[in-house]
């Protein structure tokens, strides 16, 4: 049996400079529509400098019997390829991220899905959809540059059934100043 909700938000130890800035109200798990509700537990994770199997070691010790509402990924991206940790994914190597990320299938809440706020996150498509098919859950990415509070472009959600929502809605449960 599963318990609460959990927002989880994993940043690459390069952001640490402006996350004691940010990292107050990511900690404080504060939103777009005010606070996180108060049935939603928040953590954070910076230490996600290894690779993709150590990033989701961490998520799953962090969880406990708790489900994942929200997943935000914070690192770098580029019109090239995502960062996770050390790990630079592309098309020719997803299936590490895939293979990682599978351990996470079953730990989403019916409503949970995977945020990452990386650049250009959204103009990775593939890279997106196999992770919502690896987890069963969500995923969206900005399809420009990311602020973390906002995005340049606009919103791509992929399924795990392999369907894409092109210029969608940004998740409303992300940090703001």
């Amino acid at each position: 049996m599963f318990g609460t909700p959990m927002q989880i938000t994993a940043v690459n130890p390069l952001y640490q400079g402006w996350l004691g800035f940010v990292g107050i109200y990511l900690l404080k798990g504060l939103s777009m529509g005010g606070a996180v509700a108060p049935h939603i537990t928040t953590k954070t994770l910076i230490h996600m400098s290894g690779s993709p199997d150590a990033l989701v070691a961490d998520i799953l010790s962090s969880l406990g019997s708790e489900k994942i509402w929200q997943l935000m990924i914070i690192d770098h991206g580029s019109l090239h390829d995502l960062n996770f940790g050390a790990a630079v994914i592309d098309l020719n190597n997803v299936e590490l991220l895939e293979r990682s990320f599978s351990r996470l299938k079953g730990r989403f809440s019916n409503d949970g899905f995977t945020f990452l706020m990386q650049c250009y996150a959204g103009q990775h498509t593939e890279i997106m959809s196999r992770i919502a098919k690896a987890t069963g859950a969500r995923v969206v990415g900005g399809t420009d540059i990311d602020h973390n509070f906002y995005n340049e472009g606009q919103y791509v959600w992929a399924f795990p059934d392999g369907h894409l929502a092109m210029q969608s809605y940004r998740p409303f449960a992300t940090p703001i100043i």
